[in-house]
């Protein structure tokens, strides 16, 4: 567990929020926790004073069979948690709390503990885990919503998490039995990333619709990023979590038939093993794997792509790697998913495919690789929408006028 407090510069109360930052940070890193550091960075830069609390998965490697056992139940109601937030409200006596996961250590039990103090809750839905035990909507290689209504025990039959029927159990109870019991209920307001997510919440009857408000993420373009030149040799990068519903083994077998074009593959994950091993057995030296980047390494090789691919067979929400090359004037190609064809204006800035079909992939990438003066075009209309649509500014002030409609109501 950890507990920081951020410096703030002396305002007056009109103009500055106190808020609690809450969050559970999974084993592998991604987008979401960019995303919520980001966040935390932009409010203290506006003088807000921030107080994080959070808890990291990697506490579990270090539990005895004994911490194993009680995981269990603490998953379902933390006293900690409870302890803990009890006395940052005694202490600090936050405006608002900001919460982003919960899952699996800090536990539902923190809107308990927000709601008897009252505090107003504000909840980002970064995925889908208040409505699918694995939070992806996506099992055995497909999109499946059974779930979506609270009868989360399909979830233990089809064992969607990690194939275990014994974690698969843990989330469907603790999502399953607090969804009964209205403990979401208590979460004032709920921020969906975009109109894709507001209506999913909405149709599964999670929340009314005006307890639901659309702000998606932000993405600061670095400096320069220069528009694209045609080169000899230039990769066509993956960068994310290395998972079976990133469609991975579709863009492998994409690649299979594009044997003149290199393929980087940059992050971590449970399949990379596996794929490693796929890649390896069928001998394909275009493809290469570079583990988890961040910084200025992972800056050198999306400034070394000729083009992005997220070939995502769930419904992903975001996509931060399209962010990430569209700042950069890099153009795309992802599939037709989710909150995805938002992020690319519905194929306006960049190419859009089916989810799972290599062929349509490998042509996509084959075409836009064949034309650079399309590609051209496609990364400035991707750095002018990043830049229109996902500035710092335009997500701050819609944060902030949720955060004061909710501290004022």
């Amino acid at each position: 567990m950890s507990i920081a407090k951020g410096k703030s510069r002396e305002i007056s109360w009109r103009e500055t929020l106190n808020i609690l930052v809450i969050h559970n940070y999974y084993r592998q890193p991604g987008g979401e926790k960019a995303a919520v550091e980001a966040q935390v960075s932009l409010l203290r830069s506006h003088g807000h004073q921030v107080i994080l609390y959070t808890r990291d998965n990697k506490e579990i490697d270090s539990y005895g069979w004994w911490r194993k056992t009680a995981f269990f139940w603490k998953a379902l109601f933390s006293r900690q948690t409870v302890h803990d937030i009890e006395n940052i409200l005694c202490t600090e006596r936050p405006d608002v709390a900001h919460v982003h996961n919960v899952f699996p250590l800090i536990s539902p039990s923190v809107y308990h503990a927000l709601s008897n103090h009252g505090v107003p809750i504000v909840q980002t839905l970064h995925n889908f885990r208040f409505l699918c035990p694995n939070g992806l909507f996506f099992t055995h290689g497909a999109i499946c919503m059974r779930c979506r209504y609270g009868c989360t025990g399909h979830a233990v039959r089809l064992r969607c998490y990690r194939n275990s029927y014994l974690l698969s159990a843990l989330y469907a109870m603790v999502i399953g039995l607090h969804r009964r019991l209205g403990t979401f209920s208590k979460i004032d307001r709920f921020i969906a990333l975009n109109t894709f997510a507001r209506d999913v919440f909405i149709e599964s009857m999670l929340a009314p619709a005006d307890k639901v408000s659309i702000c998606p993420h932000f993405y600061e373009c670095p400096q320069g990023g220069s528009p694209l030149e045609s080169k000899e040799e230039e990769d066509i990068l993956f960068l994310g979590r290395i998972s079976q519903e990133k469609g991975l083994y579709t863009l492998i077998k994409a690649m299979e038939g594009l044997p003149e074009f290199n393929l980087v593959i940059a992050g971590d994950g449970d399949l990379r093993p596996d794929l490693e091993r796929h890649v390896c057995d069928r001998r394909m030296r275009n493809v290469r794997f570079t583990g988890w980047v961040e910084g200025s390494k992972k800056d050198q090789i999306l400034e070394a792509a000729g083009l992005i691919v997220l070939p995502s067979e769930c419904h992903e929400l975001f996509g931060l790697a399209l962010a990430e090359g569209m700042c950069r004037r890099k153009p795309v190609i992802a599939t037709r998913v989710g909150g995805i064809p938002d992020v690319l204006g519905e194929g306006k800035y960049g190419v859009l495919v089916n989810p799972g079909d290599a062929m349509a992939l490998r042509e996509a990438i084959q075409s836009l690789m064949a034309d650079p003066s399309k590609r051209r075009r496609l990364g400035e209309r991707g750095k002018a929408s990043i830049d229109a649509r996902y500035t710092r500014q335009a997500h701050y002030e819609a944060l902030l006028s949720i955060y004061q409609e909710e501290t004022a109501s």
